[in-house]
């Protein structure tokens, strides 16, 4: 997998339900904490939990972004690449079964996918989001920050034997 903010937007678009969920339970904590003043207990100030949540809803509001970025570009590539990057990244299906589903080798499917994702970072490209872009607008977001992480370490996208 080509190391690049293109790829991070794709997997980070895969589970942009579980993220958008993980950020409506830290904001629902911190305002059931207002409603009591658990905050002020526990010496947070009113000011900072009301920060803190804008900043919630900052960072959902981005993830949106970035979605609604990653739908526009999947939509405007053709079926072949979007399926090869659906099936692989947001299916979670493996070399080998795009390879069989596909009726071609191992290879070929490795060869595809990666034309695939130089598809999907052309397309993003053209609807303005340059790798820089990404990075200076979604890098600042934890949790799209913690997959770049995890797609620098170069495992991420292993071949599983089967």
């Amino acid at each position: 997998m080509l190391k690049n903010w293109s790829n991070t937007l794709l997997v980070a678009f895969s589970r942009t339900p579980k993220m958008l969920a993980e950020l409506d339970h830290a904001f629902n904590s911190r305002l059931k904490s207002t409603f009591g003043s658990i905050h002020l207990k526990n010496g947070v100030t009113t000011e900072q939990i009301i920060g803190e949540m804008l900043r919630i809803n900052y960072f959902k509001c981005k993830i949106c972004e970035m979605r609604e970025a990653v739908e526009a570009a999947l939509g405007s590539m053709d079926e072949s690449s979007r399926g090869y990057l659906t099936d692989r990244v947001l299916k979670g299906r493996t070399f080998r079964e795009l390879a069989l589903s596909r009726g071609v080798s191992l290879r070929t499917a490795f060869r595809r996918f990666e034309a695939a994702e130089l598809a999907l970072t052309r397309a993003l490209r053209r609807s303005g989001y340059s790798e820089e872009r990404m990075r200076r607008e979604f890098g600042e977001i934890p949790q799209l920050a913690a997959v770049a992480e995890r797609l620098e370490d170069g495992n991420y996208f292993t071949v599983r034997a089967e």
